[in-house]
C-alpha cells in the first residue's frame, strides 16, 4: 500500500576496562517517513484520509524517534585494605548504570467525527491546521500538551489539510543503577549480592495525549473534551530489588 524509508546519523564511543572503568555511549539522530500509515488490529483502524491522494499521507512514522542517547557503564571500586575487616566490607564492589534519553514520538491530531462523509473513523479524519499546534516547552504540561486552538474542523464534505504525525509527544528519560559484590567463600565457591534500582529517580514517563484510552492515545480528537490532556503514564515507577546468588 505504500513505502517507507529511514535515514540516521549514528555515533558510538566506547572505553574498555581500565582502572576498573568501562562505558559505552551511543547517539542516534534519525528520521523515518512512510507514505501510508501503519494499520491497527482492526481493518477499519488506520485508514488513509483520502485514498485518491495518498501524497497527503506522507509523514513521519508512528515510531519515529528523532534523537536517542544511551549511556551504560560499569565501575569496579578499587581495593580498600587498611585492615582485613574494612577491606572485606568495602572491596570487591561493582557499580553499573544505564541512562536512556530520547525525544518524543509523533502523534496525529484528529477531528473526532467524519466531516468528509466518506466513512472515516473520527480518529482518522484530520482537521484544518491554522498554526503550529505545538506549545513552547515551558508551557507544555500533562494537562495541556498542545494548542487545540491551532486546529479547526473543516467544512462539511471536505478533508482537512493537517498532516499525520505533525506534533511530538513527551520524551523519555530513565536511569537504572545496580551494585553487586562477590564474596569468595572458597577457591571455587563465592556468594554474589546484588542491589538494583530501576527508574532510580522515579521519573514519570507520560503517554501521548488522546483521551485516556489505548485506541485514541496518539490521535487526540479536538471534537472531544480533554483532547490536549495526557491522562496516564506508560512505564513502571521506581522499583528496587535485592538478590543473592551462590556460584559454584
Amino acid at each position: 500500500m505504500g513505502t517507507s524509508n529511514y535515514h540516521s546519523l549514528q555515533m558510538k564511543a566506547e572505553k574498555r576496562y581500565s582502572s576498573g572503568l568501562a562505558f559505552l555511549a551511543s547517539y542516534t539522530f534519525g528520521k523515518a517517513l512512510d507514505l501510508y500509515q501503519q494499520r491497527g488490529a482492526s481493518p477499519a483502524t488506520g485508514r488513509a484520509q483520502n485514498n485518491l491522494d495518498l501524497s497527503t499521507e506522507r509523514a513521519r512514522t508512528a515510531n519515529d524517534v528523532r534523537q536517542r542517547l544511551a549511556l551504560s557503564g560499569t565501575y569496579q571500586l578499587p581495593a580498600f585494605t587498611p585492615n582485613r575487616v574494612a577491606g572485606a566490607l568495602l572491596s570487591g564492589w561493582e557499580m553499573s548504570c544505564i541512562l536512556a534519553l530520547q525525544s518524543g514520538l509523533p502523534f496525529t491530531v484528529a477531528v473526532g467525527f467524519d466531516p468528509s462523509n466518506t466513512g472515516l473513523l473520527g480518529t482518522d479524519a484530520r482537521p484544518n491546521r491554522l498554526g503550529r499546534g505545538d506549545l513552547p516547552g515551558s508551557e507544555r504540561t500533562p494537562n495541556r500538551w498542545f494548542n487545540a486552538a491551532d486546529f479547526a474542523v473543516q467544512a462539511a464534505n471536505s478533508f482537512g489539510n493537517s498532516g499525520r504525525n505533525m506534533l511530538d509527544g513527551p520524551g523519555f528519560v530513565n536511569l537504572d543503577l545496580g551494585l553487586n559484590k562477590r564474596i569468595r567463600l572458597t577457591e571455587k565457591l563465592y556468594l554474589q549480592f546484588r542491589a538494583e534500582a530501576f527508574n532510580l529517580f522515579n521519573t514519570p514517563q507520560f503517554d501521548q495525549p488522546g483521551g485516556g484510552t489505548f485506541e485514541t492515545a496518539g490521535r487526540p480528537q479536538i471534537g472531544l473534551p480533554g483532547a490536549t490532556v495526557i491522562s496516564r503514564t506508560i512505564h513502571d515507577a521506581r522499583q528496587i530489588q535485592f538478590g543473592m546468588k551462590l556460584v559454584f
